[in-house]
């Protein structure tokens, strides 16, 4: 388990690759190149990776060649389309901040197919990384400073605190209390926090609740899965000793048993989210 640090995929892909696996299964865009690069004989199935093309993971999305397969979203034109939906809502919109996750393996390519689209719509955009939430307030500050009139997010989600998500987080910090002066992840998906943040600097702010549904075969295998690759409770868990770290996957299961909208055994576990646009004043 890489314990949320991508630098030891390569050595972890390497040695399941030694253990001779009938097929290699990964998430998220370092563990595939990872694998890819581990190995060119044994089967890859990508759970999910942003843009299998443009980052070299598969020849094509028809034929993606070689020994790697799975699913790929269109990250790059969906925020290609983004841009030009914020052109329409706003007909005036020259200048828009970009949010970006930090060392996202996509930010490049997603990037580029934002400033094509941006030159032809002749909107200039100003790009800012943040990683952590503590991040994200200073992140936003120098969008505001850059005059940007619109912010597009990518790859960071705006949970909201009052769901799923937001009892992950407060479970998670009873067995990891967070730094001192953090505020909560999950506030971004508040409205009262996000009206609070922008204050009197935007003309509006528009929100609106979406959902996201993952499904699982249990409560178990989903926190196996979380375990693993959720960067808070990946943390969370490596932080703790094992008795500690039984407790929280049991809760965690409690939780997962609490929230599950499945009723045919398995578990469909739903993420809400608060989709936001805010436009800047004058």
């Amino acid at each position: 388990m890489a314990q949320g640090k991508n630098e030891r995929l390569p050595e972890l892909a390497a040695e399941l690759v030694r253990v001779k696996p009938d097929v290699l299964v990964t998430h998220g865009v370092p563990g595939a190149l990872a694998a890819k690069r581990a190995t060119d004989t044994i089967p890859i199935v990508m759970g999910v990776v942003g843009d299998a093309v443009a980052i070299g993971a598969v020849e094509g999305l028809a034929r993606p060649g070689g020994n790697i397969t799975g699913s790929s979203f269109f990250v790059p034109e969906l925020n290609a389309k983004r841009l030009e939906v914020l052109k329409e809502a706003l007909p005036r919109l020259s200048r828009v901040g970009v949010l970006l996750k930090r060392d996202n393996p996509v930010n490049a390519t997603v990037l580029r197919a934002m400033e094509h689209t941006a030159q032809a719509l002749k909107i200039q955009l100003r790009s800012v990384e943040a990683r952590d939430p503590a991040d994200l307030e200073d992140a936003v500050s120098a969008l505001v400073k850059e005059h940007a009139a619109a912010i597009a997010v990518l790859e960071m989600a705006n949970w909201t605190p009052t769901s799923f998500v937001g009892d992950i987080f407060r479970l998670t910090a009873r067995f990891v209390p967070p730094p001192v002066a953090t505020r909560a992840a999950v506030e971004w998906g508040s409205g009262e926090r996000l009206r609070e943040l922008f204050g009197d600097r935007v003309a509006s702010l528009r929100l609106s609740e979406h959902c996201w549904r993952h499904r699982f075969e249990s409560a178990e295998q989903w926190v196996d899965v979380f375990r693993r690759w959720y960067g808070p409770t990946v943390r969370a868990f490596a932080a703790l000793d094992e008795a500690r770290a039984e407790d929280y996957a049991a809760e965690l299961v409690a939780l997962v048993h609490r929230y599950n909208r499945a009723t045919d055994g398995t578990v469909l576990a739903a993420y809400d989210y608060l989709n936001v646009i805010a436009v800047k004043r004058g």
